[in-house]
């Protein structure tokens, strides 16, 4: 599975953790969990945050919370490093 891989390997999260809050495969990789990973580390951020933490707010929660920035300056990073367009 993809997301597991991800979370694992790339993320470095332990497969308990996974085990423990099965929700977290129902994000996004694409659009979701991988974007906010990334931009944690763009930013110098703790990603060895909660995974509720990091993926079960909004966007605007997210960049303005766990990421200490503004929800524009999160999607036009978002877009132009991952080329993800805001939903519509």
């Amino acid at each position: 599975h993809p997301k597991v891989v991800f979370l694992t390997q790339e993320m470095g999260r332990s497969t308990w953790e996974i085990e423990c809050n099965p929700g977290f495969l129902s994000y996004s990789l694409r659009s979701r969990i991988e974007p906010r990973y990334r931009y944690l580390q763009h930013r110098d951020h703790n990603t060895g945050c909660s995974l509720s933490y990091m993926l079960s707010s909004g966007d605007e929660k997210f960049a303005r919370v766990v990421a200490g920035a503004s929800l524009e300056e999160y999607m036009t990073w978002r877009s132009k490093e991952l080329g993800i367009a805001p939903a519509r």
